[in-house]
């Protein structure tokens, strides 16, 4: 292992060494600091040791693909600012629930999960400013591991002599981005009605709607997650670039936190409101977040079902809530945060607590399968990657993953935005139609923003007189 200084950004340090190609690989950044700490993780298919594992359409179950690339025994000594030290990187897409025996009425994509087995990697520390170059193996592959390491410091010292990029964002002055979403306003108040109608004959307690938008894009994934991070920057964001799809994400929420010492974490978010545009604006919506009984009501509902979830995977009497309903504030909005911790219980292992957990419960409403069960009906399309989880799992026990949420899902010229939010028998539809745009605003303008290098120049296409695109939605996005 050894360790550079930085200069730029995480995403600077990415793309001079994914030049001069498209990148391809898998960039874990913390783009705002998150609990004292700013530490990103970086990548690369073509790094000894590492490659793609793909789940979906027929090929081996997630679980068990993933399981077989994490046996190697590897010691967290305390030399690198996180517990990652080689393992398994990247995405559990939503109905790939179906992996763990939970029903899912859709028919397998060819891309429900999909991950890198890491064993070189990088790791910045922004606080420090430092890049940790990392190859774990065995002797008979160590010349290759140095080789490479070699050539990573290299082309990390060679941008040390260059100036921080700007990101190359489209020309200004272009037509609105037109985004295309699958239902116009209408229909979805009416399915929020049909979820509070289940709700009412006791059929959930709460149902995390969400629905879809799509645009036609000439601006290459890279440079939509580099927009996406100057307008939203988020403590879980993430890029992953594969040959056949592309994910750029912005999430605030973290799925599930394991410890090396066997310590869980899980932090759901239930509960939004807008960022003011005057100080005073601002705390008051944050005032009004805080104290909303419908906002609090979804909390608790989702914070239940994670205790539960945790709960059996957890040692007994360890499951505590120790921060209920609390606030966090981000670029665009104010969230309303939970946090529940326990500890794992013995013979236990990462991938047996995920699998208990997911998909995350802020996802999907309470109780969790009839829930999934009732949303696939109203919903009517995939969620894909959306609503899944991210992050990493560790050969040294911990792991760290996010919910996939103000996300944008790239495959050839289209992207696609998945958005929603929690019903209640409180709920105004029109109030939740709101809201689920507000939630989809961030990803709307850094589309705009790579597209034509202004984040307002987009036009959602129920709003300019054309026609949703509905059931003409390009499938396996």
């Amino acid at each position: 292992m050894e360790t550079v200084p930085i200069t730029g950004s995480v995403a600077d340090i990415f793309q001079a060494l994914t030049a001069p190609g498209p990148p391809q690989g898998i960039l874990l950044e913390a783009a705002r600091p998150y609990e004292g700490r700013q530490v990103s993780i970086l990548a690369f298919p073509d790094a000894p040791g590492n490659k793609w594992i793909t789940g979906g359409g027929g090929a081996d179950p997630w679980p068990e693909a993933l399981r077989r690339h994490l046996d190697r025994e590897v010691r967290h000594e305390g030399a690198l600012p996180t517990e990652f030290l080689g393992g398994v990187i990247g995405v559990i897409g939503y109905e790939a629930r179906r992996a763990l025996g939970l029903p899912v009425t859709f028919a397998p994509a060819p891309l429900e999960a999909l991950f890198l087995a890491v064993s070189s990697f990088l790791v910045v520390d922004d606080q420090a400013g430092e890049v940790f170059v990392v190859s774990i193996g065995d002797e008979d592959d160590a010349p290759q591991r140095r080789e490479w390491g070699g050539r990573m410091k290299a082309r990390l010292l060679a941008q040390l002599r260059q100036r921080p990029t700007d990101p190359s964002h489209g020309e200004g002055g272009a037509r609105p981005l037109i985004i295309t979403p699958r239902e116009d306003a209408r229909t979805y108040r009416e399915k929020v009605k049909w979820c509070q109608e289940k709700i009412r004959h006791g059929d959930s307690y709460e149902l995390c709607l969400t629905t879809s938008f799509i645009a036609e894009m000439s601006a290459p994934p890279w440079e939509v997650y580099r927009a996406l991070r100057s307008v939203n920057p988020a403590p879980f964001a993430a890029y992953i670039g594969h040959p056949e799809i592309a994910l750029t994400s912005a999430s605030p929420e973290r799925f599930l936190k394991l410890s090396v010492d066997g310590a869980i974490e899980a932090k759901p978010i239930k509960g939004t409101r807008p960022r003011g545009a005057t100080v005073a604006a601002d705390a008051q919506l944050k005032s009004a977040l805080g104290a909303s009984v419908k906002d609090r009501a979804e909390n608790l509902m989702i914070v239940d079902l994670l205790r539960h979830d945790i709960g059996g995977v957890a040692v007994p009497g360890t499951v505590t809530v120790p921060v209920f309903a609390g606030i966090e504030s981000y670029q665009t909005v104010h969230q309303l945060v939970s946090t529940i911790v326990g500890q794992r219980q013995d013979g236990l292992d990462a991938l047996d607590v995920i699998s208990a957990c997911f998909p995350g419960g802020s996802m999907t409403g309470a109780p969790k399968i009839r829930s999934m069960t009732l949303l696939e009906q109203i919903e009517g399309e995939p969620r894909g990657l959306y609503s899944g989880a991210l992050g990493w799992i560790s050969h040294t026990g911990a792991a760290e993953m996010s919910i996939v949420i103000r996300a944008i899902c790239q495959r050839g010229r289209y992207a696609r935005i998945g958005a929603g939010g929690a019903i209640t028998t409180l709920s105004d539809p029109m109030a939740e139609y709101r809201e689920m745009k507000l939630k989809a605003a961030a990803s709307f303008a850094g589309l705009a923003l790579a597209e034509s290098g202004d984040p307002t120049a987009y036009r959602l296409a129920e709003e300019g007189g054309l026609v949703p695109m509905g059931n003409a939605v390009p499938e396996n996005i």
